[in-house]
C-alpha cells in the first residue's frame, strides 16, 4: 500500500463567526490551511509529524470511537481525518488520550500555518 502524503486533515467549523478551516498536515511537514477559500501555508517540524504518526499507527487510537461530546451553539466542531479513521470531537468534550493530545498538537499547528507569512 503506497503511504499517503497526508497525514492527518483536521477541520474546525462552527464557532462565533462560524467558520470552516481545514488543516492538512503532509509527511514532509508541510501545511496546508484552507480557511474560508483563503489558503495559508507553513511547515511542521519533522519530530511532530513523525510523532503524529506514530499515534496514528496505535492501537489506541484504532480504538477511539468516532464522536465525543455534542455541538453547542457558538463552540467548534473538531474533526480529525487520520490513521484510516475519522473522529469528531467538540468544545467542552472530554477527549480520552490519544484524541486529547492530537488535537491539542493540530491546533497549535493551525495556527502555526495561520499565522504564517506564506500565501497562495
Amino acid at each position: 500500500v503506497p503511504l499517503s502524503s497526508e497525514v492527518a486533515v483536521l477541520t474546525r467549523s462552527g464557532g462565533l463567526m462560524g467558520l470552516n478551516e481545514v488543516l492538512t498536515v503532509e509527511a514532509d511537514g508541510d501545511l496546508m490551511l484552507d480557511r474560508e477559500g483563503q489558503v495559508k501555508t507553513g511547515l511542521a517540524d519533522e519530530s511532530v509529524v513523525q510523532a503524529l504518526r506514530d499515534t496514528f499507527n496505535s492501537p489506541e487510537w484504532k480504538a477511539l470511537a468516532p464522536k465525543y461530546g455534542r455541538q453547542f451553539p457558538d463552540a467548534f466542531a473538531y474533526t480529525i481525518a487520520a490513521g484510516g479513521k475519522t473522529v469528531t470531537t467538540y468544545d467542552g468534550a472530554e477527549n480520552p488520550e490519544p484524541l486529547a493530545a492530537v488535537l491539542r498538537e493540530l491546533l497549535d499547528l493551525l495556527q502555526a500555518a495561520g499565522n504564517g507569512a506564506g500565501e497562495s
